[in-house]
């Protein structure tokens, strides 16, 4: 049983009065539709909000925002909600169904009984859920048969002959294979169930960055060094090959490390302070007035919510970049941070990346093989700042316990720890806005022919 037949068993068993709509609808109606969210509308009388919580919070879902059901299921308070805080779903999660986000509208743009009445009925076996119906004309995304393309002609007549649960099954596969995609890879959306053929279907390739960042800009070099005189000597070695410097935590509590930033934002160059602040909010936002006097382009601060508000209103001209999960990070490492089983980094980086979307962030530090998906969800809101980067051919991996933009891999010694990476030309495809490379150029046999190496990739894709 998929996830989204058992939230609907358990909506339609609490006898909630509810309206599949989105890209869910579409898929039940019969037409392929990638999408990650179950949204619904639900009817917003008390006691059937009350009961939709309820039904939720048996397959463990809880609301991402501390909302109750009792605050949600008074008009006054959501109305409050919808007016002052611009809220149009309250978004539901739950360990247990990690790959299905529950999104409840907060306020309906039609009358809820009416259309409940006119509702298609979509077969599951043992119960039929609701969706709204094509003829509605409610929903943007239910597209009429009509608008399919010619030759896509013979899978829509497949898709027809489907059933509800086929087409759950098949929504449930391409969201699986989306999170196992490597961003090496096109984007793909597997063929129609019940189509001849069955192999996976190329789409069209998620854009690059369409931030407007000079090329030069986009490559950052980790200056991961423990005394400021080795940093200096990498720098006057590479030259005009880059523009942009990180400075991370090991060298910044070495003895001259701010007179060092200074030197380079004098010499004209970028610079990325890898401070990953986390504090409580209050000595953060204390923090920050600290930092921003330094001249920073970059911050990197953990994606904690709280936290990163207190940032974020301190900021002033110096960009907030996220923390979301480690590159060095994989499920062992989140189990021993006490995630449960069903909870994935792909998952929490995206919920991370949200948070500081929302908390008025710069940007995420996140690893190449999350930042397609993060391209997905907020579109150019964010800069994606992605460690975690090997050049094809380059030398070297990235190692230690340091951290290139926070997320581990570049350290003063030992091995290869970066277990989330990609080529710069694959992360520039997944829609990555900046590289964060550190021992592939630092320990590379010529530095600056290794850095040239990556800005030339960089201007294949930008120039």
């Amino acid at each position: 049983m998929t996830e989204i037949e058992r939230v609907l068993r358990v909506l339609e068993g609490a006898g909630v009065r509810y309206l599949v709509v989105g890209g869910v609808a579409v898929v039940l109606h019969g037409h392929p539709r990638f999408t990650a969210d179950l949204d619904l509308a639900v009817a917003l009388e008390p006691a059937n909000v009350r009961a939709t919580f309820g039904a939720l919070a048996t397959l463990a879902y809880r609301p991402r925002v501390p909302v109750s059901a009792e605050l949600f299921a008074d008009p006054a308070e959501r109305g409050r909600l919808v007016a002052e805080k611009g809220m149009t779903v309250l978004s539901f999660s739950s360990p247990e169904l990690p790959m299905t986000e529950v999104d409840v509208f907060a306020d309906l743009p039609f009358e809820f009984d009416e259309t409940y009445e006119r509702a298609a009925l979509a077969d599951l076996g043992e119960v039929s859920v609701h969706v709204m119906a094509e003829s509605a004309g409610r929903d943007p995304q239910l597209p009429s048969a009509n608008g399919w393309a010619a030759h896509e002609e013979e899978q829509r007549k497949a898709w027809q002959r489907t059933t509800a649960r086929q087409r759950l099954a098949w929504l449930e596969d391409a969201k699986r294979f989306a999170a196992r995609a490597s961003a090496e890879a096109l984007r793909w959306r597997p063929a129609a169930p019940g189509a001849t053929d069955s192999t996976m279907v190329a789409a069209p390739a998620v854009p690059s960055s369409r931030r407007a960042i000079p090329p030069r800009e986009r490559l950052i070099v980790a200056l991961d060094f423990a005394a400021p005189d080795d940093a200096r000597r990498l720098v006057r070695t590479l030259g005009d090959a880059v523009a942009f410097y990180k400075v991370g935590l090991e060298l910044l509590c070495a003895d001259g490390a701010f007179p060092l930033v200074r030197e380079l934002l004098d010499a004209g160059h970028k610079v990325f302070l890898d401070l990953k602040l986390f504090d409580i909010p209050a000595t953060v936002g204390a923090a920050m007035r600290n930092v921003r006097a330094q001249g920073a382009h970059f911050v990197t601060v953990h994606a904690s919510r709280r936290v990163l508000e207190a940032a974020c209103a301190e900021k002033g001209d110096t960009g907030v970049l996220a923390v979301t999960v480690l590159t060095s990070f994989d499920a062992a490492d989140l189990r021993d941070l006490g995630y449960p089983p069903g909870v994935t980094a792909e998952e929490l980086v995206l919920q991370r990346a949200r948070t500081a979307l929302a908390t008025g962030c710069d940007g995420v530090v996140a690893s190449p093989l999350e930042a397609r998906r993060i391209r997905a969800e907020v579109g150019d809101r964010l800069a994606i700042v992605t460690p975690g980067i090997r050049p094809e051919g380059g030398h070297g991996g990235e190692g230690g316990h340091g951290g290139e933009g926070g997320h581990g891999g570049e350290g003063g010694a030992g091995g290869d720890d970066q277990r989330r990476v990609a080529t710069p030309r694959a992360a520039f495809e997944a829609g990555a806005d900046y590289l964060v490379i550190g021992r592939p150029i630092r320990q590379a046999p010529d530095p600056r022919g290794a850095a040239l190496a990556v800005q030339a990739t960089i201007a294949e894709q930008f120039e």
